[in-house]
């Protein structure tokens, strides 16, 4: 922060210098008024790589537009209000005279440019970044005091004139950075059109004498009045906070190099109470605090979820001046709280070339990624080879990256192994099987243990009877090789009535049949849960303030009866919380808008920064009324290519359920035949259950990751009563759930013909 005052102090002398050179009459525009954004360029210049994971997430654009529109009120109302004073007190007014020699019109076009040049500097950066490292109030004041104290001038017109501008620079300071949020762009617009319009309210009354008595005394006194109702305003609705008589958690006081912690981590971690987050951030940033004392606070730090944690820890990760172990718990907990950046961001930081913060990039890739991820993850000799290992582990299925995978299984370094036994848990792709069999049999305890925890997973009589020759042993394989089989034992133990023939050569793990509890006939338990109905003003409140107790806010959100919210009141509901800075709120959110029907606004949180954020938005548009752009648009989503797994087969779920009957088929039928993703293969086929036939020969292909595709096509034969051809050779598979598909039918071959 010193480099940016020290720079817009220089740049604003060499201003002052120029203007009398320039020809522009500084009653019209003062050059100096560039100073601060010379001063941000300069800080920028120096410093990109921090300031870059410090910048402000984006808000919509609605939210902006209310902003603005606020600001312009609260300004009609400066200028109502003043020029009433002066009117009452007899002062004259000036009106839109002649500025500088120019006409008053081209004076507020140049007053426009000249409120910029201030506003990216002080709203642009100056406060944000030490919102990064302090409370949002104290960040404006501090903003508010460098702004007053650099207009000198102001300083030298009489004690009077001084305090009274002082008074009206830190009001419009609270005005400007209160209603001034958003990304860099979004918080420079809306501090400039404020700026701008107070500058030209002041103008209107006092002209070229805005220090003169006694306008300097009316623009202070409605300045503080205006000021105060915002933070009135602001404040009322912060509710939740902890009362003064409830001791505050107190993080702090070293001793012996070790964190002395008054309170309970586990209290806030529980309770995900976000007061304490600026503080864990200094306890975590602090070098003198010992390992396990940091990696503790890391883990508070990510139950919270605190969006407002993303900048500070950013920077600290970012920074190579810090100790790799600080660093490194900033990181983690930026990763594992989703808080990591995306798309540009996401190749800045990888372009800074720092092997450690592109670890924590590798494991957080996402598909726009894969041209620098899939180099990564195909070179078993790459240092960061692990970190993409665990990178493709979601949402990259095609067979290439399960390969790739597969490979790190007999990579020399047992820690690469075992990651790579655990990312094959989620896609359990068919090739892995033979290769997790073996490392089951690995000289390293923890690949073993990882490989038999993966194994759970893969349904075949063969793991079954390895998995309990494994659990003979007394040692910690053994322990992991219990708990795996005793989970896959129940899945063939559930099938032993529909397929015993099958079943045979594992019979003697199995036992006999247990009675089905389903033909009992017990009654369910009711639902006897309370609907609660949320009101505007309580959500409102309550989920304005940053601090506090979260985890029963974001729970609530989950169970809220969102349908029994009286019509009149969800629009503002639905703008709130579709605008809400933290990105765990907007994704909730979309249940609730997608109940009203508020199809507009899902579909701009479908372009949401957060992936969290579209994801739910893509999955909830299923539910609105039908629509051709919804269609569109999630079909372009799905033909990019930039989502699979879940991600996938929700967006091609909720494209279906937006295009008429039938007019998908074709380009159903040719996902489900040659697309590599395997989720969208099998949702494909499960949207053209009524017309199956175009993709039954993939019956008789070999699965590309899992059988899945396969067992779909087969419920898909059994509902519309067709016989699928050439089920012999699948009949030899040893897969549990594929035998289980194949039951009732019988061992035909040739073309499929009705049951």
């Amino acid at each position: 922060m010193g480099v940016y005052v020290l720079s817009t102090l220089a740049a604003s002398a060499v201003l002052l210098a120029v203007q009398p050179h320039s020809g522009i009459d500084p009653a019209a525009l003062s050059l100096v008024q560039f100073a601060p954004a010379l001063g941000a360029l300069t800080t920028w210049l120096m410093f990109r790589k921090t300031i870059a994971g410090l910048r402000p997430a984006a808000i919509s654009a609605r939210r902006v537009r209310t902003n603005i529109l606020t600001m312009v009120v609260l300004c009609a109302t400066l200028w109502l209000l003043i020029t009433m004073a002066a009117l009452i007190s007899g002062t004259a007014i000036a009106g839109p005279a002649t500025v500088g020699g120019l006409p008053f019109a081209v004076f507020v076009l140049l007053q426009l440019l000249g409120a910029g040049g201030e506003e990216i500097g002080w709203r642009g950066l100056m406060q944000p970044i030490l919102e990064s490292r302090m409370a949002r109030f104290t960040a404006i004041s501090m903003t508010g005091a460098t702004w007053a104290l650099w207009h000198v001038q102001a300083l030298a017109a009489g004690p009077v004139a001084a305090a009274c501008f002082l008074i009206s620079a830190m009001a419009f300071a609270i005005v400007l950075g209160y209603l001034s949020n958003g990304s860099f762009r979004q918080r420079v617009l809306t501090a400039s059109i404020g700026h701008w319009l107070i500058n030209i309210a002041v103008n209107l009354v006092a002209g070229d004498n805005t220090l003169g008595q006694p306008q300097v005394v009316f623009v202070a006194v409605v300045a503080a009045f205006i000021a105060a109702g915002v933070l009135v305003y602001t404040h009322r609705t912060r509710v939740e906070r902890v009362p003064p008589s409830t001791p505050r958690l107190r993080l702090g006081g070293r001793h012996d190099g070790r964190v002395s912690v008054v309170g309970e981590y586990g209290r806030v971690a529980q309770q995900q109470d976000r007061s304490a987050t600026f503080e864990l951030i200094r306890v975590l940033s602090d070098p003198a605090v010992s390992a396990a004392a940091r990696d503790e606070v890391g883990d508070v730090l990510e139950r919270l979820g605190d969006v407002r944690a993303a900048a500070p820890l950013a920077a600290i990760g970012l920074d190579r001046d810090r100790p790799a172990e600080v660093r490194q718990v900033a990181l983690r907990v930026l990763e594992n709280s989703a808080m990591c950046p995306e798309g540009a961001r996401w190749r800045a930081w990888w372009n800074a070339g720092d092997d450690l913060v592109r670890g924590c990039l590798l494991r957080q890739a996402e598909r726009t990624e894969a041209d620098l991820l899939e180099p990564v993850a195909r070179d078993p000799h790459h240092p960061l080879y692990r970190h993409a290992l665990t990178g493709i582990e979601f949402g990259f299925e095609e067979p290439r990256w399960q390969q790739y995978k597969i490979q790190g299984l007999d990579h020399p370094d047992p820690g690469v192994r075992r990651t790579a036994a655990e990312v094959l848990y989620w896609e359990e792709p068919v090739a892995a099987e033979q290769a997790l069999h073996r490392a089951a049999d690995d000289r390293d305890t923890g690949v073993a243990c990882a490989a038999i925890e993966t194994l759970r997973c893969y349904q075949s009589r063969a793991t079954l009877r390895l998995l309990h020759e494994i659990a003979q042993g007394v040692d910690e394989r053994a322990d992991a090789a219990r708990d795996s089989k005793d989970d896959l034992l129940g899945s063939f133990q559930c099938e032993q009535r529909s397929i015993p023939s099958w079943l045979a050569p594992v019979a003697d793990l199995l036992g006999p049949p247990e009675f089905d509890a389903a033909t009992s006939g017990g009654a369910s338990v009711p639902d006897t849960r309370e609907l609660i109905v949320p009101v505007a003003a309580q959500i409102f409140s309550t989920y304005s303030d940053p601090d506090g107790a979260w985890a029963p806010r974001l729970d609530a959100l989950h169970s809220y009866h969102w349908i029994g919210v009286p019509t009149a009141g969800r629009v503002g509901l639905a703008t709130f919380l579709s605008g809400h800075p933290d990105p765990q709120v907007r994704a909730l959110s979309c249940r609730a808008l997608s109940t009203w029907h508020e199809a507009d606004l899902l579909l701009a949180l479908a372009h949401d920064p957060d992936m969290s954020v579209r994801k739910s938005a893509v999955y909830y548009l299923r539910f609105v009324p039908r629509s051709h752009e919804i269609a569109t648009i999630t079909w372009d989503l799905v033909a990019s290519g930039e989502v699979a797994g879940t991600r996938g087969y929700e967006a091609l779920a909720t494209c279906a359920a937006h295009t008429p009957p039938g007019e998908l088929d074709d380009r159903l039928i040719e996902l489900a035949r040659a697309d590599f993703r395997e989720s969208i293969r099998a949702e494909a086929v499960s949207q053209l259950a009524h017309r199956i036939e175009p993709v039954l020969p993939v019956l008789t292909e070999s699965p590309l990751v899992t059988w899945a595709v396969h067992i779909r096509i087969l419920s898909a034969c059994r509902e519309q009563g067709l016989r699928p051809p050439g089920t012999g050779t699948l009949r030899d598979v040893d897969n549990l759930d594929l035998a289980v598909a194949l039951a009732g039918f019988d061992d035909v071959s040739g073309a499929h013909q009705p049951l």
